[in-house]
């Protein structure tokens, strides 16, 4: 996930935040938004080349994360594995401890939409 900065996910955290977005395609219309060069085909696809995984890690990452959909149920969506979602969940929150401050502005994003 290298692509995406800690400004970049604060920023996509934020705007999830304030527009309250609660479902599949909201998150992920938000996401394309920030990733102009990603489309929502794109993170569907199969496509595996970094500039796309990144994206679509974060969308699994916060489709689990923050609204509590179920690795299966997001595989479903993206055609894959609930494994291969799984692993890129924990992939995600990996490289988000990297950052401090990323952890405080998920819980509150979850809090947030989940009220």
């Amino acid at each position: 996930m290298t692509i995406i900065s800690p400004n970049t996910l604060e920023t996509v955290l934020k705007a999830i935040t304030e527009h309250k977005l609660s479902t599949v395609d909201e998150v992920l219309q938000q996401i394309v938004h920030f990733f102009p060069w990603v489309s929502v085909q794109d993170l569907r696809s199969k496509k595996r080349s970094q500039s796309i995984a990144a994206p679509r890690h974060l969308a699994f990452f916060i489709l689990y994360d923050v609204l509590g959909i179920t690795y299966q149920a997001i595989g479903d969506l993206f055609k894959r594995d609930h494994s291969t979602v799984l692993c890129s969940v924990h992939k995600t929150r990996d490289e988000l401890r990297k950052y401090p401050g990323a952890t405080d502005s998920i819980e509150e994003l979850s809090k947030a939409i989940r009220t």
